[in-house]
């Protein structure tokens, strides 16, 4: 009886030495795809959260909060090659499997976005109004981000008045935002726009060459106004990009030194 106590022991001893193992050399992997993704080593950070997704074992309590991450990163490292469908993919796999991690929440917002980027605007317009729905209270940093990709998925299905009320909402909700400046320019030009054509709809067969030269003057004007507009729309996407991940990385940085030091 001592002895088959002692052989459970050492059987016990065993399998903890070598999950110990396994977790530490899952959080390396991890750590080590978070720099070179940091470094701007693409390709090295995708091996390396891929490698995470490739061990055994994937239901271990303990690893599931670095394949949750590895499945997120992998979602940020497609969207930054704009291969939005795999990002796609890479989102849903981390509410799919895991809507219990602290990743969850970033992965479903970001689900939303890339849907509506990829123009599946019928698929991604209901993913960021449950998001807000369940989130606003909690998440306020990605709520006017939320309303921003609404509203310019609005735009785009040419829905003006709905796009402007989400434009409206980033104004009088996150004044401070750094989608403020955008919401306002939007609003701005849609309503020069569209104040324009009615002017135009209203010129009379009377009116003299001069008048109308000016008036087609205007509507270059605006229209290239509008061009701009879309310019700097697309700069911020790209520096939304480039900061969401920034940001994400700092965060992962920190919580990862805290749990070596710990350790």
């Amino acid at each position: 009886m001592n002895r088959l106590k002692i052989i459970v022991v050492l059987t016990i001893i065993s399998h903890t030495i070598l999950f110990s193992q396994s977790s530490g050399e899952v959080r390396k992997l991890y750590y080590q795809a978070l720099q070179a993704l940091g470094r701007g080593e693409i390709e090295l950070a995708y091996t390396n959260f891929t490698n995470i997704l490739n061990i055994k074992d994937q239901n271990r309590i303990i690893l599931k909060p670095f394949i949750a991450k590895a499945y997120y990163f992998l979602g940020e490292i497609y969207f930054l090659k704009e291969d939005f469908d795999n990002a796609i993919v890479s989102y849903r796999k981390v509410l799919e499997k895991f809507p219990r991690e602290e990743i969850y929440r970033k992965a479903f917002y970001k689900l939303g976005r890339t849907l509506i980027i990829a123009e599946r605007l019928a698929e991604g317009i209901p993913v960021l109004e449950e998001f807000i729905a369940k989130y606003f209270t909690d998440e306020k940093k990605l709520i006017p981000s939320s309303y921003y990709w609404l509203a310019k998925a609005y735009l785009k299905r040419g829905e003006k008045e709905k796009a402007l009320s989400f434009f409206n909402k980033i104004l009088y909700e996150f004044p401070d935002s750094a989608f403020a400046y955008e919401a306002r320019q939007n609003i701005n030009s849609l309503g020069a726009l569209e104040n324009n054509k009615i002017e135009i709809s209203k010129i009379s067969s009377e009116k003299n060459e001069a008048e109308l030269l000016k008036e087609k003057e205007k509507n270059i004007k605006l229209q290239k106004e509008k061009e701009l507009l879309d310019k700097i729309s697309k700069l911020l996407e790209i520096k939304e990009k480039l900061l969401e991940i920034k940001l994400n990385l700092i965060e992962e940085f920190a919580k990862e030194k805290e749990e070596i030091d710990e350790n």
